[in-house]
This record gives C-alpha cells, structure tokens and sequence, in this order.
C-alpha cells in the first residue's frame, strides 16, 4: 500500500506527459513548491504508484501513446491503495464532453492547455490541502476508536485485577493462591510459572 505522507511533508506529484517540452514547463513551474516525478506513459505512471512510492497527487495529460490518460486514472481509481488518489487532467481539447469524459474517469479536476502557473498551482494546493484535511479527520477518528478501545482494555484489566486481590483473601494455603493467580492471568491471556514462598514452605503451579 501507498505510504501515508506526514502533514509537515513536501507534497510529491506524479507528472504524465509524453511531450518533453510540455514535461519540463510543469516541472519548472512546480518545483520551487512540491517534489516531482516526470513520467511520459500512462503505463509507468502506474508502475510508479504500484511500487509502493508516496503520491499527493496526479497531473496528467489525456491524449498519450500507448494508454491514455483516462484509461491511466481508471487504473488508479480501481486500486485500493490508489483509489482517493486525486487526478488533474491537462488537455488541450476544451470540449464540455472531454471535461466529462475526465470526472466520469475518476478524475478530480481538468486543466486546459495552454495553463496558467498561478491556476496550476492553485488548483493543486487546493487539492492537496483537502486531501490532507480528510485524512487528518481519519486519523482522528481512529485515534479516537483506538484510545475508546484502549480506555475498555485498560477497564478489564483492572477488573481482572480486583478480581484476582478478592479471591485470594478467601485463599486458605498457598496451593489455594497459586491456583488463583495463575487463573486470573489466563484471564488476561497469560500463560504463567508461579513459586509461592512463606513460613509454612513452597508449592509450584503453572497453566
């Protein structure tokens, strides 16, 4: 699975652009604000994600040899791992049925050549931004369950406990109370060795 980016990260963007010149003006537009990797196939874009690399976002161009940028972000979107990964399509085509050929994809927003830096990079921080608001809330939610999760263990575990200190007063030897705490701690899921010791001498007992 794709690793999860810490909020303090540089975010990192898969460009998909077969044309060199195209490539390089998105690169220099990006790189003073997000680490970027330049791929020219939809196909190795895939290979990059699938490698397990960390992705905040896909920039990419629909009309590419080989597998084009819709059939790319359909990819993306079948994956688990890459399904919330959000996709910017850059084309030149300005048509409202290509626009809703890229959402219908899986896409998360359409660019049209030629592009502005200042949309560009407005368009991205907006995504990247979200992204990172959603998963901060999951993170909470499950930092939530875990602690609410935790609080009930910790609850039992004390029950166990006082349990355990109960039935030993009603210990009348120490085979009595070896007894009792090796089954208080298979409560707990403990398998135990126990060596009593007093005046009277030793006894073992063991689950």
């Amino acid at each position: 699975s794709r690793q999860k980016a810490h909020p303090g990260m540089t975010a990192h963007i898969l460009v998909i652009e077969d044309n060199p010149v195209q490539s390089r003006l998105i690169e220099h537009c990006l790189k003073n604000d997000y680490q970027v990797t330049l791929v020219d196939q939809g196909e190795t874009g895939i290979a990059v994600l699938d490698s397990g690399v960390h992705v905040d976002l896909v920039l990419m161009d629909v009309m590419m040899p080989g597998m084009s940028g819709y059939d790319a972000c359909r990819k993306i979107k079948e994956s688990s791992s890459t399904a919330e990964l959000p996709v910017v399509f850059l084309s030149a085509k300005t048509d409202e049925e290509d626009r809703l050929k890229g959402f219908e994809a899986g896409g998360h927003d359409y660019l049209c050549k030629p592009f502005s830096q200042v949309e560009l990079l407005s368009k991205i921080g907006t995504l990247i931004n979200l992204m990172r608001e959603r998963q901060s809330f999951k993170d909470s939610a499950h930092f939530a369950t875990s602690t609410a999760m935790t609080a009930m263990t910790s609850a039992a575990e004390q029950g166990e406990v006082l349990s355990f200190m109960r039935s030993s007063f009603a210990c009348r030897n120490y085979r009595d109370l070896a007894e009792t705490m090796v089954t208080s701690s298979a409560q707990l899921g403990l398998n135990i060795l126990v060596q009593v010791r007093g005046l009277s001498g030793k006894c073992h007992h063991s689950s």
